[in-house]
């Protein structure tokens, strides 16, 4: 005989399954006995389950019938004491996202808490087919609601019965496409994400009684990457919330499989269960082996889906209606103020590198990619996996295009870029390695193109005094050195940089700007207004003005450009001066306001420092802006 079982009022296991009861025990009517079953180890089951029945109906039956009465009516309501009784293990449901939209799930228990009624509240959980890897299986999510008066409509609360849905064949299928689009996304691939994304706290900022989830939500528009093996191990290490989904280990809803007797009339019963099984197939479909998703487990897939967001270089929680496929300006790079022989280099050894490698390509590639599979970078080094890698390190003042390189090259061979900083590695020489590891490992598994802006405090001289110093730059050495894929380093400041790094690196030079080169970056910014807001001209009077002797002396680099330009334009649309098509016109004098701050600026620090940034580098020997390449450096490479 097993353990005894308590079962408090409401009752709710017992309500739930009273007509499964009531069948059941009618397996056991003694007048169905025969030579077979009389010996029947269960045979007193008709005779206890009427007594257990008989109970029920007394304490249970009246609330009951008067509940699903108002489930009958022409509007289906239901009351906060009964809300229990909708809510049966294995019931589709839909349950509210608090947006205006609704999701599918399944219910796995409910539990009734609260010492009175006025305290009293459901904890549901509930599960839907997530992914784990290439995997889609159930996860369980809880919710918790809370006391309502009266009565209300069914498909009015926060969570109810699909079938209580007069017409719900709209919702399912838009559940079902929903849910097609997950599990295309379930691969390692860079996509173009425009729309709503959460991040959750950390625990620490978790209020004690949270009823629901906190959601730190907001907009992102750029590149983001799909990759759901490196997801789970990189959110596994995190600080989860409280009650994060959790895999099932069963919902197929089958028996127990305690069996007390094995006459043929009991084998029979524990069969036809077996077979009856709800959700079969259920715990686990391997879509990297081919298996495929019924339309019923598509419609439980969730709406959203962790991506990892390269501009804020973190995991977000994104809705799947703002996934588009990647769009990748190609031809950004013409708008690259750099010699024409460094473009050309760039371009042809960057592309060949990503192509190399065949088993980390981001996104599918056709299986004749004979390119891809042909072209083997040579490693001059005789050290096995040292030297492998394409390291760049763009130098020159502010402002000349460094980062914009890296993000031309990125856009040029259709790679995501991976932007990191110092903030993302720090600077302890514990932990700089490490983190370093961590940041390369991405860009080597995504084929990206990894930039390291203001790379300075890692490569600085090492010194005999400084030990930590020293073993922060040969952290940095060691993994630069083993790295094998594309890094972009980027400094202002190379005249501190240690001398290993400089036989380690390619190092290009970007000099300060010509008059030519100014007014091509002016151009680059009115060509690309004009293919953006056709609602905003700008005449060639003004356009004019940027060649004037004032604009000219500022020397302005191509950051100061673009921030004047965009002031300009701001400027212009708060004034709101049209012309005839009602375009907004961005005159002359918004682009003086910047010149005369800028200017004006200048001359104080100058005054203050009493050298200006360029003369101040020089000096301290950080760099020579007054520097020009020999001629021969700027004759075209030929490239077949």
């Amino acid at each position: 005989m097993g353990e005894p079982v308590e079962i408090y009022e409401p009752f709710a296991i017992l309500v739930h399954h009273w007509s499964e009861l009531k069948k059941f025990r009618e397996h056991f009517d003694p007048a169905k006995v025969t030579e077979d079953t009389k010996d029947c180890l269960l045979n007193d089951t008709y005779e206890d389950l009427g007594l257990l029945l008989a109970y029920l109906d007394g304490e249970m039956g009246p609330k009951v019938l008067a509940e699903q009465q108002r489930w009958r009516e022409d509007v289906p309501k239901a009351s906060f004491e009964m809300l229990w009784l909708l809510l049966k293990p294995g019931t589709d449901v839909y349950f509210d996202n608090g947006d205006g939209t609704k999701s599918a799930a399944v219910i796995s228990y409910v539990s009734i808490l609260g010492d009175t009624e006025q305290d009293r509240k459901y904890v549901v959980k509930y599960w839907q087919m997530h992914g784990s890897g290439f995997n889609v299986q159930p996860y369980e999510h809880q919710r918790t609601y809370l006391r309502f008066h009266g009565e209300k409509p069914i498909t009015e609360l926060h969570i109810f019965p699909q079938r209580f849905l007069k017409d719900d064949s709209k919702l399912f299928q838009n559940q079902v496409d929903q849910g097609s689009l997950y599990c295309s996304l379930l691969q390692k691939k860079c996509m173009y994400f425009d729309g709503k994304g959460e991040s959750i706290p950390a625990q620490s900022d978790w209020p004690h009684e949270q009823l629901r989830r906190p959601i730190v939500a907001r907009t992102y528009k750029g590149n983001v990457m799909l990759d759901p093996e490196r997801q789970n191990s990189a959110l596994a290490s995190s600080i989860l919330p409280p009650n994060p989904p959790a895999l099932v280990e069963a919902v197929d809803l089958k028996p127990s499989g305690l069996r007390f007797c094995t006459c043929t009339r009991c084998s029979k019963i524990d069969s036809e269960l077996t077979r009856r099984a709800k959700f079969a197939g259920y715990q686990k479909v391997a879509l990297d082996k081919g298996e495929k998703l019924t339309d019923h487990q598509l419609s439980l897939c969730p709406r959203t889906i962790w991506g990892f967001v390269l501009d804020i270089r973190d995991w977000r929680l994104l809705s799947l209606d703002g996934f588009r496929e990647a769009h990748w300006s190609t031809d950004l790079i013409d708008s690259l103020v750099l010699k024409d022989s460094y473009k050309m280099m760039l371009q042809h050894l960057c592309r060949m590198f990503v192509q190399k490698k065949a088993a980390a390509t981001v996104g599918p590639r056709p299986k004749d990619d004979s390119e891809a599979t042909t072209i083997t970078p040579w490693a001059a080094d005789f050290v096995e996996n040292k030297g492998k890698g394409l390291i760049f390190l763009l130098h020159g003042k502010p402002g000349v295009g460094k980062t914009y390189t890296a993000e031309c090259i990125a856009d040029h061979v259709k790679r995501p870029l991976l932007s990191i900083s110092c903030a993302d590695i720090g600077v302890d020489p514990s932990n700089v390695e490490e983190n370093l590891r961590y940041w390369l490992d991405l860009g080597r598994r995504w084929d990206a193109i990894v930039l390291l802006d203001e790379a300075d405090i890692y490569m600085e001289y090492r010194q005999i005094h400084d030990l930590q110093r020293n073993s922060l730059v040969a952290s940095f050495l060691q993994a630069v050195e083993y790295y094998d894929g594309v890094l972009f380093l980027t400094t202002n400041r190379i005249g501190t940089f240690d001398e290993a790094f400089l036989s380690r690196i390619n190092a290009l030079y970007y000099g300060d700007f010509s008059d030519a080169d100014r007014q091509r970056v002016w151009n680059n910014y009115f060509d690309k207004l004009e293919r953006e807001r056709e609602d905003i001209y700008v005449p060639e009077s003004t356009k004019d003005y940027v060649t004037n002797k004032d604009v000219k002396a500022l020397k302005w680099n191509g950051r100061e450009i673009r921030n004047a330009f965009q002031v300009a334009v701001n400027l212009a649309q708060a004034e709101g001066i049209k012309d005839a098509k009602k375009r907004i016109v961005v005159k002359r004098h918004h682009i003086e306001v910047t010149v005369n701050l800028s200017s004006d600026f200048k001359a104080y620090m100058k005054s203050v420092r009493k050298k200006d940034e360029s003369e101040r580098a020089r000096l301290h020997g950080n760099r020579d802006d007054s520097y020009k390449a020999p001629l021969t450096a700027a004759e075209p490479v030929e490239y077949e």
